[in-house]
């Protein structure tokens, strides 16, 4: 019997996070590892536990999650990892791929999107958006 997928939910919007958990515990077969608001916190601990997948806010204070991801990809390769931002029109779809993101969820959108989101990771395929994304711009924070 497999066991249940692991989340790593990552906002530094609180209120956000509080959310995004209760979306996670309806999830059947899904258990939240942590909750953490800052991507210095996920760095501090990815290397102890390696979660199925990790959701991560792309636009915070101090290190982005742009930065966070490119750092544990090029650590840990294999890490499924979810994007999320409430402005998926400035995000670059190219960009968050080539940090090592698998899938993107709009926060505005999260109760729709959590859910397909951990099934195609969970089977090893993308959860990106067909449209809506601005390759031209993207969010900067990628050092």
């Amino acid at each position: 019997m497999k066991s249940k997928i692991q989340i790593i939910a990552v906002d530094d919007d609180l209120k956000f996070l509080d959310r995004l958990t209760s979306f996670i515990k309806e999830i059947p077969g899904c258990e939240l590892m942590a909750c953490l608001k800052s991507g210095t916190d996920l760095l501090g601990i990815i290397g102890a536990c390696r979660p199925d997948i990790i959701l991560l806010e792309i636009e915070m204070p101090g290190i982005s999650g742009l930065e966070t991801a490119r750092i544990i990809n090029s650590n840990h390769a294999e890490q499924k990892m979810v994007a999320m931002s409430i402005h998926q029109e400035r995000v670059c779809l190219r960009q968050l791929i080539e940090v090592g993101f698998r899938g993107f969820i709009n926060k505005a959108n999260v109760s729709e999107e959590l859910l397909h989101a951990v099934f195609c990771l969970s089977r090893n395929k993308q959860a990106f958006p067909k449209s809506g994304f601005q390759c031209e711009k993207g969010i900067s924070g990628l050092k």
